[in-house]
């Protein structure tokens, strides 16, 4: 499942695979805005729709969605979704930009809402106008795998303990950007 990419710079895979994941929890922390993707249920097509999430500090990330929407009933009936989040700068060549898709399951959360909601809140003022809809949950993405790729030869699948073990790069506003909560 891992790649072998030869490189100089990062010469062993578990010292590569360590760098990306802290690469790659750096992004959660600078982008708070993702492409999540779920199983259309009447064909079985990918679907992807634009989110907004908050970082846990264990490298999952929350969700506020409406039950409504199309994503939310397509991961009622196959759990399995991918969340892919983009450096944002602007560039004439977005192959470049360093990304990560995350992999796992997805699930309403039941215990601490009303916490999860209040982070969420604070890092997407806005929602406030809509959190207490009736048909909006606070969703969990368990994080199980991490794709990274960080532009050419630079690329590299994280397993789940490499990246809850990763800590953001220190240049990151990390108190501003995810929630302690786990």
């Amino acid at each position: 499942m891992s790649e072998k990419i030869v490189s100089p710079s990062m010469p062993d895979a578990n010292e590569r695979a360590r760098e990306f994941a802290r690469l790659s929890r750096t992004l959660l922390l600078a982008t708070h805005a993702g492409v999540l993707s779920t199983i259309e249920q009447a064909e079985g097509y990918p679907y992807g729709s634009i989110v907004e999430f908050l970082p846990l500090e264990n490298g999952d990330v929350v969700f506020l969605l409406s039950t409504l929407a199309e994503h939310t009933r397509n991961f009622a009936q196959d759990a399995r979704v991918s969340l892919v989040v983009t450096e944002a700068v602007p560039t004439d060549a977005p192959l470049s930009l360093k990304r990560a898709t995350l992999l796992g399951t997805i699930a309403r959360v039941e215990h601490d809402v009303g916490a999860l909601q209040q982070a969420y809140v604070a890092l997407h003022p806005h929602a406030a106008s809509y959190a207490a809809f009736s048909d909006f949950a606070i969703y969990r993405l368990n994080v199980e795998r991490v794709r990274y790729i960080g532009g050419f030869a630079e690329m590299g699948w994280i397993d789940r303990a490499t990246f809850v073990a990763a800590n953001a790069a220190p240049a990151a506003p990390f108190s501003q950007s995810h929630s302690r909560l786990s």
